[in-house]
């Protein structure tokens, strides 16, 4: 059975891809429609290269950054401190070996 974080790290990965594609056959979609245009065709070619480029570079770090390493916990106050650095969102509610720990605000200022 999978845990609440493993079915939320799912749920982001796969939103990136079904948005990259959505933006993909946008964007093929104006290819087709100003083909006759050089530059036009030139930005769509690199507004692709530039979807494809940063939803692959999301998924990956959301791999990195939330996936926890073998034989560690997959709530810990280590994961904690790292998903706050790096997201700038302190939660409100949080649960840290099994115990409900409640906090004061929801962002960092």
């Amino acid at each position: 059975m999978l845990t609440m974080m493993q079915k939320t790290l799912a749920s982001v990965c796969l939103y990136a891809v079904a948005a990259l594609f959505v933006k993909l056959s946008i964007l093929c979609l104006y290819l087709r429609l100003f083909k006759v245009k050089t530059t036009v065709r030139w930005l769509i070619y690199g507004g692709m290269a530039a979807c494809s480029i940063l939803y692959t570079a999301s998924v990956i770090s959301n791999m990195i950054l939330f996936v926890p390493p073998p034989g560690q916990p997959q709530v810990s106050v280590h994961r904690r401190k790292k998903c706050e650095k790096y997201t700038n969102f302190k939660p409100l509610l949080f649960i840290d070996s099994g115990r409900l720990v409640r906090e004061s605000s929801g962002y960092r200022e």
